[in-house]
């Protein structure tokens, strides 16, 4: 009975630790606009879990050294000190998303360090049915009451009044919801012991959660939940066609009766209906992919950026004039890493993640745990919305699942070794 209070004591600890890396923002900007005092509070709590989660990672697990992620991490911290320190180009407040200050700079950096020393921890001890209480909790509730609040077709252009122009950031919502859409489908039947129980709360997971998403309006977090729920079902069942077809299907379908549907769809969110317009009639409204637009095109500055100094890397945030975009990211992951480390850092990172996925491909091909599967979906949520936005600086959630997707291995090879040790004692 102790082990078993000790053991569902750590999964409360790694389901809280994850959602704070994942789903938490979301009641977080909640409670800066409506409670500051708690917003406090709650980052005081999330200290206190992480701190319990590296006890207990060096108590059960000790810390593991070997592990490339983390080196790549502290060579890319490394760049990210010196570009606010030694070769500063913009004050630290001009910077969209990135350290305030040396002392933020390494209280954030040391919280992604503990997810990535943590990564046995929170492989082994994570359980899906818990994170997605919490992340229900903590981003689905939260935005629908604020989405009640101010009403879904003023969500994205009003804040609370004229003088506050605080809102709940909707890309946040719709990609933290999308991540419970994408675990509520995978364990659709498996988060409880009863399968009566385990449908229903899938279904209200789902279903609560795509109402967020889809009331948002937000592109990115529809397009990347889809192709992430494709990605993990195509792996677990070793057939990509089963369901990208039918997803082409709907697609097509769908674009031959457009009008009907932001007809329809205009009359609950006008808003969504106009974005979703403007992107089948238009394109890329944001014109990332402008080649011949050399001073309006996040991708376009980055490139040219990274370009003026290939090898060594010139900055990790756009060095431009045009106001929109001075000192923000590039909107694209791999655009960010050429520009901040250059070659040196950018050939590294990509062999980091073939070897993921690698390990991933081979472990899918056995028999794969279902702690295995829910890492994995949060590591594609994250890279997924690392490719249109968001920056990977001290992104708690990407840095440790991507340690954990390198290392699926890392309770066979242990294994290996105890017994090539045993081999070798026995020898002697």
């Amino acid at each position: 009975m102790k082990k078993q209070k000790k053991y569902t004591y750590i999964e409360w600890v790694v389901a809280t630790a994850v959602m704070y890396a994942t789903t938490f923002v979301v009641m977080e900007c909640f409670l800066k606009i409506f409670y500051p005092s708690l917003s406090i509070v709650a980052g005081l709590f999330r200290n206190v879990i992480l701190l319990l989660l590296l006890i207990y990672q060096i108590i059960n697990y000790g810390i593991q050294i070997k592990n490339n992620v983390l080196f790549f991490f502290v060579l890319y911290s490394i760049y990210i000190f010196l570009y606010i320190t030694v070769f500063p180009v913009y004050k630290l407040d001009d910077l969209i998303n990135a350290p305030t200050s040396v002392i933020n700079f390494f209280y954030r950096t040391g919280q992604v360090l503990v997810y990535i020393l943590c990564a046995k921890t929170i492989i082994k001890h994570l359980k899906v049915n818990k994170l997605l209480t919490l992340s229900f909790i903590c981003a689905t509730i939260p935005a629908i009451a604020f989405i009640q609040f101010v009403g879904i077709d003023a969500l994205q252009i009003f804040g609370l009044d004229d003088q506050n122009e605080d809102v709940l950031d909707t890309l946040s919502m719709g990609y933290c919801n999308g991540q419970l859409v994408t675990l509520g489908i995978l364990f659709y039947s498996k988060l409880y012991n009863n399968k009566f129980v385990s449908c229903v709360f899938s279904t209200l997971f789902i279903v609560s959660a795509f109402y967020v998403i889809f009331a948002a309006g937000e592109r990115g977090p529809i397009l990347w939940t889809i192709v992430n729920v494709i990605i993990c079902l195509s792996l677990i069942t070793k057939n990509l066609i089963r369901y990208c077809i039918p997803v082409f299907l709907v697609v097509i379908l769908l674009f031959l009766n457009i009008d009907t549907v932001i007809d329809g769809i205009s009359v609950y969110a006008p808003r969504t209906a106009e974005k979703i317009e403007m992107t089948v009639k238009e394109g890329d409204t944001n014109g990332r992919f402008d080649l011949k637009d050399s001073k309006g095109s996040t991708y376009i500055i980055g490139i040219n950026q990274f370009l003026s100094s290939p090898l060594y890397g010139s900055y990790f945030r756009l060095i431009t004039n045009h106001h929109v975009f001075k000192g923000h990211y590039p909107h694209n992951v791999f655009i960010e890493v050429l520009m901040t480390m250059g070659l040196l850092g950018f050939i590294p990172f990509i062999y980091l993640l073939l070897v993921g996925w690698k390990k991933v491909r081979k472990t899918m091909k056995s028999k794969y745990t279902e702690n295995q599967l829910a890492c994995l979906a949060l590591f594609l949520a994250a890279f997924l919305q690392l490719l249109t936005t968001t920056t990977i600086v001290f992104n708690a959630a990407f840095w440790c699942f991507f340690t954990i997707v390198c290392n699926f291995d890392m309770e066979e090879e242990q294994i290996k070794n105890k017994i090539a040790r045993q081999i070798d004692t026995i020898n002697i």
